[in-house]
This record gives structure tokens, sequence and C-alpha cells, in this order.
């Protein structure tokens, strides 16, 4: 992380992860999405241990086929963290 780099400047296995999650999504492969770690190193840069990661398993498992996700806040900070917050519904 670098505190001292402006907002949505990101490292390329950053953006990665934010790219495959934002697909994983939109493309409704969200089993896909407890495979993260399959990405290998990518994933294992963008998340070391998975707290920051099963907020968003939890929320994909509760939505319903029905619902639509829409992205907000989708930029990086610190150069190593997508801000990418999803909205089901």
């Amino acid at each position: 992380m670098r505190r001292d780099a402006p907002d949505n400047q990101a490292y390329d296995w950053a953006i990665e992860f934010d790219r495959v999650t934002a697909d994983h999504i939109l493309q409704w492969r969200l089993p896909a999405l407890c495979d993260f770690l399959q990405l290998g190193a990518v994933a294992q840069m963008a998340h070391p241990s998975w707290e920051h990661h099963l907020p968003l398993l939890y929320a994909a498992g509760a939505e319903q086929e029905d619902d639509e996700p829409r992205f907000f806040n989708e930029g990086f900070q610190g150069v190593s963290i997508s801000m990418r917050s999803v909205i089901w519904g």
C-alpha cells in the first residue's frame, strides 16, 4: 500500500483481480467468487487473508435470481485497494 499515491492509481495485479471479480459478478458466475485463489499470485497479492473477501461471498449468497448487480465506488486507493462495491436488487 502506498498512502502517498493519488486515487485511482493501482498495481496491475489489483486491477486484474478487480476486473476478474467484476466479470464473475456481471456474468452470474457467483460460485467462482469462492475459488478466487485459483488466480494464483494475483489472488495472493489482492487477498493475503480472506477477511476482506468474505463479505462479498455473503452478499453474493444472499442475492436472488432476478436481482441485477450494480457497482458503485469503483476506484482504487493506496495503489492496492479496490473500493468497488456491489448492490444486488
